[in-house]
């Protein structure tokens, strides 16, 4: 019970409050929350163009590393919405889950693997190649990354899309339980089951490792948001000015101070705030649509994949324009660069593909 009241008490009050609710869901599509999934885009981009071996002496303190949570109570929250509106078969839900990651993650890792076969040079790190890790890595397996230790699929940045499949995989498992307050209920405990076994048990498997880290309690943590939802429309404007404030607060708290914190407690608890704050706002992002903004959320996925190879080109053409990056202001104009590039890039895979690839 300590692991619960460390990582997820608050999700406790809420979801006790909750479960009195017999909603039904008014809205398809929710402007606010498209927006928000643009900002979490943005957010990783920015942090990844901080972090870059080369100018991370210049930034002692980098930003947007919280974005991944913010996409992780997103995903909960539309998975609870959209399942409610449409209510699809558990096969039918799995199917889409599996047709909106896999290609294009698959596509991006295979021309990473490509890469390393014909353009070594462009890397910093060495790449192994092993056939058992790389064909976990496709299928999103928990697996230990061989270069560097951690566990990662050989493209790095699909350690979140293993949180996701395992949440798609459960959460379709829960579609069977039709009455909404007892599957929400069931997912809770279950998860939170997870992470007290891994507080209890020590593992080094890298499947108990994934499938019991505190993260998975930001997907609850949004599913339970989703089951709210008509309630919090119903919140006065200026609550979620208030919670965009604490959110704000939270965010800042972790940059300086988060690493002697569990990371949930501040930016999952950030990000459930800031999730609240965009829906209770909904009403007026859906009269006053902002083009680019919704443009930028609906390609969020292609944002996220695409960025680290944009990046990395950007890295080298700025490199070979003006050489190592040795001060600040290079180090600026790298990461000015390295933002741009990554949102254009991902804009362009996304107009690309949404034809052929549903948003993420």
């Amino acid at each position: 019970m300590i692991v619960v009241e460390r990582y997820s008490v608050s999700y406790i009050i809420c979801f006790l409050l909750l479960h009195l609710f017999d909603l039904e869901y008014r809205l398809k599509e929710f402007i606010g929350i498209q927006y928000l999934r643009g900002i979490a885009a943005v957010l990783i981009i920015i942090y990844h163009s901080m972090v870059m071996t080369a100018v991370t002496p210049f930034f002692t303190y980098p930003i947007g590393e919280f974005g991944v949570d913010i996409f992780f109570v997103i995903s909960g929250f539309i998975m609870w919405v959209t399942t409610e509106y449409k209510n699809p078969t558990p096969f039918s839900f799995f199917k889409a889950r599996l047709l909106r990651v896999y290609p294009l993650y698959w596509f991006f890792t295979l021309l990473l693997l490509a890469s390393v076969f014909f353009v070594p040079s462009a890397f910093l790190n060495q790449r192994s190649i092993d056939v058992w890790y790389i064909m976990k890595s496709l299928l999103l397996i928990p697996s230990y990354n061989p270069d560097v230790g951690d566990i990662t699929p050989i493209y790095t940045i699909g350690w979140t899309l293993v949180y996701e499949m395992f949440f798609y995989a459960i959460f379709t498992v829960s579609l069977s339980i039709k009455t909404s307050w007892i599957r929400i209920s069931a997912l809770f405990v279950f998860f939170s089951s997870l992470i007290i076994a891994g507080s209890l048990y020590d593992s080094h498997n890298p499947m108990f490792l994934t499938y019991t880290n505190p993260f998975i309690i930001e997907f609850i943590a949004g599913a339970m948001l989703g089951f709210a939802t008509n309630k919090i429309l119903l919140l006065k404007e200026w609550v979620g000015s208030v919670f965009i404030s604490i959110a704000t607060l939270l965010f800042i708290f972790g940059v300086f101070y988060g690493s002697s914190l569990p990371r949930v407690m501040i930016y999952g608890s950030a990000a459930s705030f800031l999730v609240i704050s965009f829906i209770t706002f909904e009403n007026k992002f859906s009269k006053r649509k902002v083009n680019i903004a919704l443009l930028i959320g609906n390609a969020s996925f292609s944002l996220y994949l695409v960025h680290p190879f944009a990046q990395r080109a950007w890295f080298i053409i700025e490199n070979t324009m003006i050489g190592k990056i040795a001060s600040f202001s290079n180090a600026i104009l790298y990461m000015t660069g390295a933002v741009l590039a990554g949102i254009i890039g991902g804009l362009i895979c996304h107009l690309l593909n949404r034809k052929t690839i549903a948003e993420y």
